[in-house]
């Protein structure tokens, strides 16, 4: 048995065999060790991608929520200047307020339940109908009529009138009658009849 390790050891085709057999027994255990390291080289190309992005959206972020909140407070004060189902109630005594403190009596205030219509790129709040010529948008328009009639001397109409017109709401005064209610003059009596419009999206 010594003799024949001894010949095999000479021969070096023998050599050749065995270096052979290492490197296949290598290769059999290196090879799904090198496929793991491709694996997790390719995991933490990924993971670094994704914290480069992670770490731009984070130095993004202070403007993005800047101008998050400067668009959030845009959209309430547009909000706040319409007449809508939130603030009706508010309206109203907001009214009663503006009256009596002019020194008129208010004799009827009515708000009307709101009426909408499509809204169109360049269109006009005052028609009643939209213009099938104008182009859609993804909003609708909402408008509600609100008349009160009231009496009063004639100066503090005319005060409460002015207040209206400076009033921050988006509305628009559809008509006005105006007549006196004694002989000189002094005491007067206002019909209106106002239209105030809001901006809503469409509901699916």
């Amino acid at each position: 048995m010594d003799d024949q390790i001894v010949i095999f050891c000479q021969d070096r085709r023998s050599w050749l065999i065995v270096i052979a057999g290492t490197l296949l027994l290598g290769l059999v255990f290196v090879l799904p060790e090198v496929d793991d390291y491709i694996a997790l080289c390719n995991e933490k190309s990924e993971i670094a991608e994704k914290l480069a992005l992670a770490e731009e959206s984070a130095r993004m972020l202070p403007g993005f929520e800047t101008r998050y909140s400067e668009q959030t407070a845009k959209a309430e004060e547009q909000r706040n200047k319409t007449l809508n189902e939130n603030n009706e109630a508010e309206f109203r005594n907001a009214i009663v307020k503006m009256v009596r403190d002019s020194g008129c009596q208010l004799r009827r205030l009515n708000v009307g339940s709101p009426v909408s219509r499509e809204w169109g790129h360049d269109d006009d709040p005052l028609e009643k109908n939209f213009n099938r010529k104008l182009t859609p948008t993804t909003f609708q328009l909402e408008r509600r009529q609100v008349t009160l009639s009231l009496a009063g001397p004639s100066n503090s109409v005319r005060r409460l009138i002015e207040s209206f017109e400076q009033n921050d709401k988006q509305v628009h005064v559809q008509t006005l009658d105006l007549k006196p209610s004694t002989g000189d003059g002094s005491r007067v009596e206002l019909s209106l009849e106002l239209w105030y419009f809001t901006l809503a999206r469409k509901t699916a």
